[in-house]
């Protein structure tokens, strides 16, 4: 899903009546997070300051979700406790660890900022910045039937202009924003919207109001698959219909190829950069490189400058007219890894999540075929495989990987040990008869298998302004 924010212009009256809004909605929130257990009661609900049914119902999904991520919040850290709870011997590092935990799992939820209440209960806060901080967003879920939303009138989304409409009241407000971003997606929009082909989630305040929507209908490279399940309801026989539904796939995906080449982009993905290497189906390397971010501390830099190592990437899908790209599964938990700086990159500077959903967005824009392959080992085996840059061996198993997927027993090469031949090394990892053996024996033996960077012969060039601390290195 995309979204994208517009600062807006509406008269100083409306301003007040959406401030207003806000405050109710911010309240009945509060309200049905605190009794979750009546969330559904009638009477409960009769109680709120909220009267619109619809609106009711998208506060309710809001509630629940927040509440199950909180859950999910503290089911972790439960889990943390019980490890640690669990260990025979606990060091003061472990010992403060397990203290910090268990206070924060007790710990309320807060609504609205947390460092302004504490001014607060030392008499040096602001009380108008701790209530304006409490202040919830509306949120109107979008409706394909309703011309992407009830609660607004979109007719002229595309101009910067649209009507928001209160169902149950007789709140209208005309809202104006600057519609020179994003105008190419805000003229497909009005289309789809038109047509009532796209629903678009809109959330307001009386400063913004954000559009969410799904950019692959956007860009007319999702498959409706719901729709072709119902094409084939009457198909009663299994094996036909998993037939039907494979060549359905097959089908969708040689048209988001058409116009590009049978090549591959695989990535490796760490806390200081990402390696990449393009290769074509018989994995035969065009192209490779790193893009390195390893020298920003800052958390929200990083999270700019992560941004643009993805549009870089798509940058060079496009070039090569790559109809793929491979990442590893990405689906790791905080952990600790027994040392500091590794700690803090991995569980505070990696920000795994954003790039996840900045490539999802990116292959929903470009038609790009997305293929996740099990990490276990990449970096092992391709420093083995392939003598390049760590991070580009890895990347290149990877690409392996997505380019043998779908194919039996293509989930690890073959093992070749020729380039140890010379290798004093030689008689013990020959008798290596799987991959697992051969890492463990490197592992136990603390025998290092990463190549360095000083290693190779590069170029090196700052993405962006010479002032970006993030560089694109490319390998001769």
């Amino acid at each position: 899903m995309k979204t994208i924010v517009y600062k807006i212009n509406v008269s100083d009256n409306d301003k007040e009546i959406i401030t207003s809004l806000q405050n109710d909605y911010s309240i009945s929130f509060r309200k049905m997070y605190n009794n979750i257990e009546l969330m559904k009661d009638n009477n409960f609900i009769n109680s709120l300051k909220i009267k619109s049914k619809k609106q009711i119902e998208y506060l309710q999904k809001e509630v629940e979700a927040f509440y199950k991520r909180n859950e999910a919040n503290k089911n972790k850290i439960i889990s943390n406790i019980n490890k640690l709870e669990s260990k025979d011997k606990l060091y003061l590092k472990d010992f403060k660890q397990l203290q910090y935990l268990k206070k924060s799992f007790n710990k309320k939820i807060v609504f609205g900022n947390k460092v302004e209440l504490i001014k607060l209960s030392k008499s040096i806060g602001d009380k108008n910045k701790w209530k304006e901080s409490r202040l919830l967003p509306l949120v109107f879920y979008g409706e394909t039937a309703r011309n992407g939303n009830r609660f607004f009138n979109l007719k002229t989304l595309r101009d910067g202009n649209i009507l928001f409409k209160l169902e149950g009241s007789d709140i209208r407000i005309p809202i104006l924003f600057n519609n020179k971003k994003h105008k190419d997606d805000l003229n497909k929009l009005q289309i789809l919207l038109l047509n009532k082909t796209i629903p678009i989630t809109i959330k307001l305040t009386s400063n913004t109001i954000s559009f969410t929507y799904d950019e692959s209908i956007l860009y007319n490279t999702k498959l409706d698959i719901k729709s072709f399940y119902k094409e084939i309801k009457h198909i009663k026989d299994k094996t036909i219909r998993k037939d039907l539904i494979a060549n359905k796939h097959k089908e969708h995906e040689e048209t988001l190829k058409l116009g590009k080449l049978d090549r591959y982009l695989g990535i490796d993905l760490n806390p200081d950069g990402i390696g990449y290497s393009i290769t074509n189906k018989k994995n035969n390397i065009i192209s490779k490189g790193y893009l390195d971010i390893s020298k920003i501390y800052d958390a929200n830099k990083r999270k700019y400058e992560t941004s643009i190592l993805i549009k870089e990437l798509f940058k060079l899908i496009k070039h090569y007219k790559c109809s793929y790209i491979v990442t590893e599964e990405l689906n790791l938990n905080n952990s600790d890894l027994g040392n500091k700086v590794s700690n803090r990159k991995v569980n505070n500077l990696w920000n795994r999540t954003l790039i996840k959903e900045l490539i999802n967005r990116r292959c929903n824009e470009t038609g790009t075929i997305l293929i996740e392959v099990n990490p276990v080992y990449t970096s092992f085996i391709g420093n083995i495989v392939y003598r390049e840059y760590d991070p580009v061996a890895a990347s290149l198993e990877i690409c392996r990987r997505g380019i043998y997927k779908y194919s039996k027993g293509g989930f690890y090469p073959e093992i070749d040990i020729t380039n140890f031949i010379n290798d004093e090394r030689y008689d013990k990892i020959k008798e290596c008869l799987t991959w697992k053996d051969m890492y463990s024996l490197f592992i136990t033996s603390k025998w290092s298998y990463r190549r360095k960077l000083i290693d190779f012969s590069f170029i090196g060039y700052h993405l962006g302004n010479e002032k970006s601390m993030c560089k694109h290195i490319l390998f001769k």
